[in-house]
């Protein structure tokens, strides 16, 4: 498994730190991979999927997850042998309330937060065989102060929503 980390520190107002990186995935479903320190708590992930127009929904759709603070883990729900290279990005923000995070296929009730002062991010594994580039759509959204909900296909979505003070 290759993988390239590249750290920033600053940036905008609430930023602290940016990584980015890239994992190499062929014929396994979890790859573990250690970053430089964060808090876990005030940071989320971005998956940035890899698409080609012969490969299955199962191949092309990755989750990411920040297992603690220097260890993140990106999964998937097909073990094909063709290598993926799947970048990520893991942003750690300054003057975060709260954060929660959730793996579900649906809507999830969360702690209530202040909507105008949160994010959500969310990436999803599938075990579809098709490829279809409508089963790769989703998204998720914060539709009010308990609640996020699930706009697209039903599959197995890794959601994180952070609020700033």
């Amino acid at each position: 498994m290759g993988e390239a980390i590249i750290t920033r520190r600053g940036g905008g107002a609430s930023v602290n730190t940016v990584q980015r990186g890239t994992a190499s995935m062929g014929g396994i479903l979890t790859t573990d991979i250690t970053i430089a320190e964060i808090d876990s708590g005030s940071s989320i992930i971005r998956i940035i999927n890899p698409y080609s127009h012969s490969a299955t929904v199962a191949r092309l759709m990755f989750a990411g997850q920040i297992i603690n603070d220097t260890t993140i883990r990106i999964s998937r729900e097909s073990s094909e042998a063709t290598n993926q290279n799947i970048e990520w990005e893991v942003t750690e923000y300054k003057n975060v309330k709260s954060k929660q995070t959730g793996i579900t296929t649906g809507n999830a009730t969360i702690t209530s937060v202040d909507p105008s002062k949160s994010i959500i991010l969310s990436s999803a594994t599938s075990s579809l065989l098709s490829n279809t580039i409508v089963d790769l759509a989703f998204t998720y959204k914060i539709n009010s102060a308990t609640l996020v909900t699930n706009t697209g296909i039903s599959k197995t979505h890794y959601w994180q929503v952070i609020e700033f003070k």
